[in-house]
């Protein structure tokens, strides 16, 4: 069942034309849409000139921009430890005094108190590395002892500005380790 698209009413499927309204039913013819192509006119094409104000302006702009990526290298690398040792001495360059690093080697002792020049560094748990910073350069003893002071091992170390010592101690001193 068909209906006219104008007047709404019902049609036969084979009519062309409306009987009612006189309105035309037959589909629209189909076109294909037309491509026009023209060759290319070379006569009126523009060349520009190889080289213009622009590119040597673009030139010396490259050149500035390199001194300032130099200089903020420079920066980077000169400048920026400074601080970072003025503002944090322990995390930036250290090149006034030393570490030292301490393990005490213990199957015995689960905490042991450490010693540097006679000074009480504190209590730590044995078989993990402790890290002393601020040590002055020179000749230094380090000695652990158990929580009660009872004297386990002692060594003597060199110690040179910007640099870290390891120092391993254990009950039995250089015998196990």
């Amino acid at each position: 069942m068909k209906y006219c698209p104008k007047c709404g009413r019902e049609i036969r499927e084979d009519w062309r034309i409306c009987p009612y309204c006189g309105y035309d039913l037959s589909p629209p013819p189909i076109t294909k849409p037309r491509v026009e192509y023209s060759e290319p006119q070379y006569d009126r094409m523009y060349y520009p000139p190889t080289t213009s104000i622009a590119d040597y302006n673009l030139k010396n702009k490259s050149r500035k921009g390199l001194g300032g990526i130099i200089a903020f290298i420079i920066f980077l690398i000169v400048v920026v430890p400074l601080m970072l040792w003025y503002i944090f001495p322990t995390v930036g360059i250290n090149i006034t005094t030393g570490s030292i690093e301490v393990i005490y080697h213990s199957i015995w002792h689960n905490n042991v108190k450490f010693y540097i020049d006679g000074e009480c560094k504190g209590e730590y748990p044995s078989d993990t590395w402790i890290t002393f910073n601020g040590i002055s350069p020179g000749t230094h003893t380090v000695r652990a002892t158990t929580v009660d002071g009872i004297y386990l091992d002692e060594k003597t170390v060199e110690v040179h500005a910007g640099e870290t010592v390891r120092v391993e101690l254990s009950y039995l001193g250089d015998i196990l380790w």
